[in-house]
């Protein structure tokens, strides 16, 4: 997931390549609805989004992309 934010990819390219793997982001998973709210928040907005994310996750408690470190 990280890596997807950080190439900047809409929300249909990831929904595409977790598809193609098994996964899916769920309307149900508070981590997911974050990713999704940024994702179409700062659509093409380029620059970096993972770090607001992480923000946001480490605030609500969840745990972090790209780390094993729980907020």
């Amino acid at each position: 997931m990280a890596i997807m934010l950080s190439l900047n990819m809409s929300l249909d390219e990831q929904q595409t390549i977790l598809r193609k793997y098994g996964y899916c982001l769920s309307k149900s998973v508070a981590a997911d609805m974050v990713v999704k709210w940024f994702v179409d928040t700062y659509a093409n907005a380029g620059g970096e989004i993972l770090p607001e994310v992480n923000e946001v996750l480490d605030g609500m408690g969840l745990p972090l992309l790209m780390t094993r470190i729980k907020g």
